[in-house]
């Protein structure tokens, strides 16, 4: 086997620079410069390491302190706002930190730049719009009309999410100054959905009531009557039911019937005694349509007078609504009484089980 002094022997030919050193002396030189390479490497790479570390941790402290700053809502935070509306998302992280006077400065700032204009806007694809367009509705002070108009526009935007957005808004402002523009939205079919409408002046109770009242008596197209008869049904039990009983002795069947869905959608308390005249109309799909209010209603008395129906009555849809609710509510008079049997059977096998349990 060669050995490291024979692997190095040629080097004896040399005088190494005239120290007339041999293999072994040479080898542990090598080592050494190597050794001392690899020494300065490590040194290096810990220096440039160590440099890195402190980089990022000055980095660090750096953004920590912009972020502090930016935290802070100052007079340089409002000169900028004033310059440029915030977007929604930033206007929310300061205004809950903000106290009164800082929050009336910043209303003031909105109404001033027409901020609700654009937070409404966006309304239908951002919650934080939302969220900001709410923040900032009790500072509008003398906007709040021109608002309210806005929102009936936005109410007809052909974008779905913007449209019940806008509904949203009438809703959770509560404005009773949007519902004689609600009325006329009512109106104009071909603007704005009357379902959405319907929906926005449920939210005024009593006051839509007597307000679709009041137009119920002023138009005189059939096809306006029937919408605002939907919208009165939308209102449930705050609805006035003067302008149901009239529809439901009005010439037209297309009214009876109308009236007839809506105190199925209303269940008043009085729905069945309401439904009687109805029930005995001339055509059938007004009975038909009486026969659904009363199965929406519901009951025992219900049920009873459902039967009668189903045995007199010659009109098939007649029959098929009451067949249709008979059913159900046998059915689940039926279930319920196989429950009932369980729950007896049950309460008699733990009696005896308890009772064998002491005897033992």
């Amino acid at each position: 086997m060669t050995s490291l002094a024979e692997m190095l022997s040629f080097l004896t030919d040399y005088d190494f620079l005239n120290l007339g050193w041999g293999p072994l002396e040479l080898a542990a030189l090598y080592g050494g410069i190597v050794l001392l390479v690899l020494a300065v490497i490590v040194i290096l790479a810990v220096v440039i390491v160590k440099k890195k570390r402190n980089g990022k941790a000055d980095k660090k402290a750096d953004e920590a302190k912009e972020k502090i700053k930016e935290d802070i809502f100052d007079e340089k935070m409002l000169a900028k706002w004033s310059e440029k509306m915030p977007n929604s998302t930033k206007l929310l992280k300061y205004w809950d930190r903000l106290d009164e006077e800082q929050q009336q400065t910043v209303g003031q700032l909105s109404r001033d730049h027409n901020w609700e204009f654009e937070y409404m806007k966006q309304c239908g694809t951002n919650v934080d719009s939302y969220k900001a367009f709410m923040a900032l509705w009790e500072y509008q002070d003398e906007k709040t009309e021109d608002l309210l108009k806005q929102m009936l526009r936005e109410l007809g935007d052909l974008h779905i999410e913007q449209s019940l957005a806008a509904v949203k808004l009438i809703k959770d402002t509560h404005d009773e100054r949007i519902v004689p523009l609600l009325l006329l939205a009512l109106l104009k079919m071909d603007k704005y959905p009357p379902a959405r409408v319907a929906d926005a002046l449920s939210a005024f109770g009593g006051v839509s009531g007597r307000a679709l009242t009041s137009l119920y008596h002023k138009v005189e197209e059939e096809k306006y009557k029937i919408i605002i008869i939907d919208a009165l049904a939308q209102l449930g039990r705050q609805c006035p039911l003067g302008v149901i009983k009239e529809a439901m002795l009005d010439p037209s069947e297309d009214l009876r019937k109308k009236a007839a869905e809506a105190v199925g959608l209303i269940r008043p308390a009085n729905g069945l005694i309401l439904l009687r005249p109805l029930l005995a109309d001339s055509v059938g799909r007004v009975r038909a349509a009486a026969a659904a209010a009363a199965s929406s209603i519901g009951g025992e008395e219900a049920y009873a007078l459902l039967r009668q129906l189903l045995e007199k009555d010659p009109d098939w849809q007649v029959k098929s609504t009451c067949q249709g609710f008979i059913t159900s509510w046998e059915n689940a008079i039926q279930r319920r009484a196989e429950f009932d049997e369980v729950d007896e059977w049950l309460t008699a096998n733990t009696a005896e089980y308890t009772e064998n349990k002491k005897q033992a």
